[in-house]
């Protein structure tokens, strides 16, 4: 009851919540309110986040701010949005995706640091020149930090070596985190493992595409809220001494028959490698261009599998990653008849249907790996 209030002081609210976790840890937050009492008639306002729910926000999200006037029209009063904590200048409209001048504020993604606290304050001024103002606070999460990551052993034979690619000493305040490897590449990062809380994954590794035997391998570790933090690392990978390529298409087949996207990728990441190294010149043109077909092929089979079942893919958005990082690798050519006008058809179709049913799954990644697609295959049908 603000009856009881004497005018002319300054209060704060405090209010703290204590309980425990799952595991039986216990945790406590707080959060405060300044009250100040008048006997004056101000504007009476309050000021939110958008999302309720929500304290904690991503750099790269944008961050909605809604206020609500009691007592006066917005028209009646005049508004001035301020920055009371934290290095932001809030009337910098440049950084804003919504006009001052109104009860709603949004700040654009991109603009504030990444672990920083910040208060907004919204002050009205009515024709008297009374002012009323309500505050929120809010933080910027940061992603996990501190850790390292690498590979056990650090060199060995391709696709067949058993390499233990492990993240160590990650920390962050928003668990659980997730963690996932890449083979990086020039032009795409194909996918060698799906986001897994289990900090390591047991994989072979395709070769070096270009010369040497170096790989870099990119490990992208997430916290609970999706700031990610990516860590490259190189391992030594040397092509095999005697390669057989029908054997490791029946191979790579036989994951695809498995619906095991991720070795697949592994698979079709060393043949494609392997295809456009030198120690694959002696091979006719005619069998490098049925062995990509062959690799298509696969692509087709992993795009069309169902990823409601959780044997076949952890996510759509990974599933596509996947498929549009080896279309992006096996449509890379030596010769352009190394790519048949039916590989061409195929991958552009595969594509295009990716595109039209998945669009919203498309990550940045695969939609840079699917450019690249159709840029080599438009390459190759124009020589």
């Amino acid at each position: 009851q603000t009856g009881f209030l004497e005018p002319g002081h300054d209060f704060v609210v405090r209010c703290e919540v204590t309980g425990k976790t799952i595991n039986g840890t216990t945790r406590s937050s707080s959060a405060t309110q300044n009250v100040k009492s008048t006997a004056l008639i101000i504007p009476l306002l309050t000021v939110s986040l958008v999302d309720k729910t929500r304290y904690k926000y991503n750099v790269d999200e944008r961050v909605p701010i809604q206020a609500r006037i009691k007592n006066y029209e917005a028209s009646e009063v005049q508004l001035s949005w301020s920055c009371t904590k934290g290095n932001f200048n809030a009337s910098d409209s440049t950084k804003l995706a919504f006009p001052l001048g109104h009860t709603t504020y949004i700040i654009k993604p991109n603009v504030l640091a990444a672990n920083g606290v910040y208060e907004i304050t919204l002050t009205a001024t009515d024709f008297r020149g009374s002012q009323g103002s309500s505050s929120v606070t809010f933080s910027i999460n940061g992603p996990p930090s501190r850790g390292t990551c690498s590979s056990e052993p650090s060199s060995g034979t391709a696709l067949q070596t058993s390499f233990r690619l492990s993240c160590d000493l990650w920390v962050d305040d928003d668990t659980p985190m997730t963690y996932q490897f890449f083979s990086k590449g020039q032009d795409s990062n194909p996918a060698i493992s799906k986001p897994q809380v289990q900090s390591y994954f047991d994989t072979p590794l395709p070769s070096s595409k270009g010369s040497g035997s170096s790989v870099s391998v990119l490990a992208r570790i997430t916290d609970a809220l999706g700031a990610a933090t990516d860590a490259v690392f190189n391992v030594t990978v040397k092509e095999q001494a005697s390669f057989s390529l029908n054997t490791s298409i029946k191979v790579m087949n036989q994951k695809v028959s498995e619906e095991d996207v991720q070795s697949f990728s592994v698979m079709a990441q060393g043949i494609s490698n392997y295809l456009r190294s030198e120690n694959a010149e002696a091979i006719p043109v005619e069998e490098k261009s049925n062995a990509v077909n062959k690799l298509i092929g696969g692509v087709s089979s992993i795009l069309g599998v169902s990823p409601t079942n959780s044997i076949k893919s952890a996510n759509v958005e990974n599933q596509m990653q996947t498929g549009m990082s080896i279309l992006a690798s096996v449509t890379s050519f030596e010769k352009p008849e190394e790519l048949s006008p039916e590989s061409r058809d195929t991958a552009l179709s595969l594509v295009s249907q990716s595109l039209n049913s998945n669009q919203e799954y498309f990550s940045e990644d695969a939609s840079k790996s699917a450019v690249l697609c159709m840029s080599n295959v438009i390459y190759s049908a124009s020589l």
